[in-house]
């Protein structure tokens, strides 16, 4: 479904649409610039994020936030904020598409290009001066011009500054700051594009300065400190391994030697970290005498994951790694060698899997699967499914893979359509419309009268309308109407006002602070974008009557129009 500046509300979380409002209404979208197709803002906050939209007329076919939720989940309160002012100024401009606008160029840009070698120095001298953020900036993201000594100081500064300015309490840094602070770090880091001794340099700094606070007590009860340490580990190992990097041999030793050194120390110890740098120092291995001394202080970590007496050997997380020099350094004999020897570690398991399958030995792979299966009778029978699809799909075996694909899609209760999608392309049109009928009586037998989400999708790729909708109207639930709501606006207009009206007066009357009442208000003004303008008015009067000293919800129901 496209999203537009219109509908946008209906695909949005509820949550991230309430903060964007919250930001939009707080003014905190400090620019917005819009250039032919492409809307260029940045949103305030604890920290000043870039957000970009691209219209094609009112839908939204990209959106991009710098922000590291945007990353993760790929639509933020920041781009939440835009689209709001993008709307207000889509109707504005309506408003007054009298006026015309003899350049679509921004204003800043006619000035930038306006001003001499000296003018933008000096301007830049004196956002620098002003401003720590335009400071933080250049630091971050062109060190690659200092030296390797101005450009490995810069990068210590940058951190231990931001590091300052989260405040202390109790002796610790609690959850909220460290949050903030593995986030301004990550943008850091993420801004980084040169393949050179900067990056490598930011990476280190944040890598050791983070795993330090988090051993002195940082409050990490946000998770966001994995993915700091994770985007530093990815760059480190991005430079050894890309071959047109700046630096040479001398960035490869250098990094190697830093990952041997920060392997060996405490703090990293019980975390995947460890295993991190492990990793890292086998990418950037570059001869045979550092091959055999690095498997040499693996053989020796190894050696003291086993003194720990653990049911789990947390030592085998490094096997993938010697295997790893072994192959790059020894023979293929070696190798191999190696994999069996170990081969009843889960981690050695896996690769030697991988390679059978790579290499088309059979025997070797299905035999290994059985063995397996055998010895760990209790173990998670889908470990064995995913590598026997994977043999299937190499074998070209579609009955064998729809088997395990049909145990995937009946077996997972949410968000299964991806596997029907896979098997639709395993088989011809009429053997679809045979398969889908076959499933829909599955599901139909298993729903019991609930509501089933892949049930609503078989119905619609079956353009079985009557039953699509006879699943929301047996019991409407206002999640699923609203996921649904462009299909079924579409073939059941009347009907979907009615199935609102049921359910919107129940939870005006649960809702309890101004964040409910605008979820609700949201329903209501989709009876409103159906036609449904009596019954909206007729529920928003019910509710005034029967809350009269509700003001948040008078003042949510003013801003549609509605009191």
């Amino acid at each position: 479904m496209q999203l537009t500046l219109s509908n946008f509300e209906e695909h949005l979380p509820t949550r991230i649409l309430n903060r964007g409002l919250d930001y939009f209404e707080d003014k905190l979208v400090v620019v917005f610039q819009k250039a032919k197709n492409d809307i260029y803002a940045e949103v305030a906050g604890s920290n000043t994020y870039p957000v970009k939209l691209t219209l094609e007329g009112e839908i939204i076919t990209e959106m991009y936030c710098s922000c590291p939720y945007f990353d993760k989940e790929s639509v933020c309160k920041h781009v939440a904020a835009v689209i709001y002012t993008a709307v207000e100024v889509n109707a504005e401009y309506k408003e007054h598409s009298k006026k015309t606008v003899a350049d679509n160029r921004a204003p800043i840009d006619t000035i930038i290009d306006s001003l001499s070698e000296s003018e933008l120095r000096n301007a830049i001298s004196n956002l620098v001066e002003r401003f720590d953020a335009v400071n933080t900036f250049l630091l971050a993201e062109y060190s690659h011009y200092l030296g390797n000594k101005e450009s490995k100081k810069a990068a210590k500064d940058l951190v231990n500054s931001r590091i300052k300015q989260t405040r202390k309490r109790y002796g610790f840094i609690e959850y909220h700051d460290f949050s903030h602070l593995c986030h301004d770090l990550y943008t850091y880091i993420h801004q980084k594009e040169t393949m050179d001794f900067s990056t490598v340099f930011l990476a280190e700094e944040i890598i050791t300065k983070l795993a330090g606070l988090y051993q002195k007590g940082a409050d990490d009860s946000s998770g966001d400190l994995s993915m700091a340490m994770s985007i530093a580990f990815d760059r480190l190992n991005a430079v050894s391994l890309d071959e047109k990097e700046s630096g040479g041999n001398d960035l490869r030793k250098y990094i190697h030697k830093l990952a041997c050194r920060e392997l060996k120390k405490q703090k990293y110890k019980g975390f995947d970290w460890e295993y991190d740098w492990a990793g890292v120092a086998a990418n950037a291995v570059l001869t045979e005498k550092q091959a055999q001394k690095l498997m040499d202080l693996l053989e020796e970590e190894i050696k003291e994951k086993m003194k720990e007496n653990s049911e789990w050997n947390t030592g085998q997380y490094y096997l993938p790694y010697m295997y790893q020099i072994i192959k790059n350094w020894k023979s293929k004999e070696d190798a191999r060698a190696f994999l069996e020897q170990n081969i009843e570690y889960r981690t050695v398991r896996d690769l030697a899997l991988e390679l059978y399958l790579d290499e088309g030995n059979d025997a070797a792979f299905l035999d290994l699967i059985q063995k397996n299966k055998e010895n760990d009778p209790n173990s998670n029978s889908r470990i064995w499914d995913d590598w026997m699809l994977r043999y299937y799909q190499k074998k070209g075996d579609k009955e064998n893979q729809i088997k395990i694909l049909e145990k995937f899609f009946f077996g997972t209760p949410y968000r299964n359509f991806e596997y029907y999608e896979e098997i639709k392309s395993l088989l011809t049109e009429d053997e679809i419309k045979e398969k889908r009928e076959e499933y829909i009586k599955y599901y139909q037998s298993k729903s019991q009268g609930y509501f089933s989400d892949t049930l609503a999708n078989l119905f619609m790729e079956a353009e079985r309308w009557q039953e699509f909708l006879h699943l929301f109207q047996q019991d409407p639930d206002i999640r699923m109407l609203n996921q649904y709501f462009t299909v079924l606006s579409d073939h059941f207009p009347q009907e979907t006002i009615q199935m609102y009206v049921r359910i919107i007066p129940e939870r005006m009357d649960d809702a309890s602070n101004r964040n409910h009442y605008r979820q609700v208000c949201r329903d209501l003004k989709k009876i409103l974008k159906l036609g449904g303008e009596a019954e909206a008015r007729q529920i928003a009067e019910n509710c005034l009557k029967k809350h009269p000293r509700r003001r948040a919800m008078r003042e949510e129901l003013e801003r549609i129009g509605l009191a």
